[in-house]
């Protein structure tokens, strides 16, 4: 049995979107799959991941969270049993023209033959399907995961500039919960649990309109 890493990529641009590449590896033959490799001998799943994300990917430095692992004897269709653990990553699409980066990306396997990142594509998250193997259910599991982190903590709002107005923020979780929101009830709700400080941005030339912006504490994370 191998053990391997399978890595989720968010990414937002007024859609919750996931990245999906095509790769030279007969096991996905040529579809649209979740970036991924079977770990070294010497590596933790930390570093696996990490390492997977740079070479296929070519990201460094991108903050990567565990969801769980995946172990399905059928997951592999009958080849080699492999055991996936599963990490997201949120990404600001603004900042990453992942698109460009991968397309043709070479990189050399474990296996020690070369392999190419054919091209790599944003899909839209709720609209993912016809994966090989179990990555849909990876897909959606993280998806699940992520909402949950929504829930709990400030992390998932580094989708958005360092600055950014409530009705990004409202459309932010109108896409990741797929619901609407009371606009005065969520402004006040937001404030409070992630500690937002108001800035005012003046309009040049001259104007007298101001927009309200928010941001987190410099020591939140």
């Amino acid at each position: 049995m191998y053990v391997s890493v399978d890595c989720v990529l968010f990414g937002y641009k007024s859609e919750l979107s996931i990245f999906l590449i095509r790769r030279t590896n007969p096991y996905f033959k040529n579809k649209w799959s979740l970036p991924g490799s079977i770990i070294f001998e010497d590596e933790s799943l930390e570093s696996a991941a990490k390492r997977t994300v740079f070479e296929l990917l070519g990201l460094k430095d991108v903050k990567l969270i565990q969801v769980q692992a995946f172990g399905d004897p059928e997951r592999t269709l009958g080849k080699p049993r492999i055991l996936t653990v599963a990490y997201l990553c949120l990404l600001n699409r603004n900042h990453y023209n992942l698109e460009l980066k991968v397309k043709n990306r070479t990189f050399i396997s474990q296996t020690n033959e070369e392999e190419i990142i054919l091209e790599g594509k944003w899909f839209l998250a709720e609209e993912l399907k016809d994966l090989p193997q179990d990555h849909l259910q990876i897909a959606q599991y993280s998806l699940n995961h992520l909402k949950e982190i929504f829930k709990n903590s400030s992390l998932g709002l580094s989708l958005l500039p360092e600055k950014f107005t409530m009705k990004e923020l409202q459309h932010l979780y109108e896409c990741i919960f797929g619901m609407n929101y009371d606009p005065s009830n969520f402004r006040k709700k937001m404030i409070k649990n992630h500690q937002l400080k108001e800035w005012i941005q003046w309009d040049g030339n001259g104007s007298k309109k101001k927009t309200k912006l928010y941001s987190l504490p410099k020591s939140k994370n």
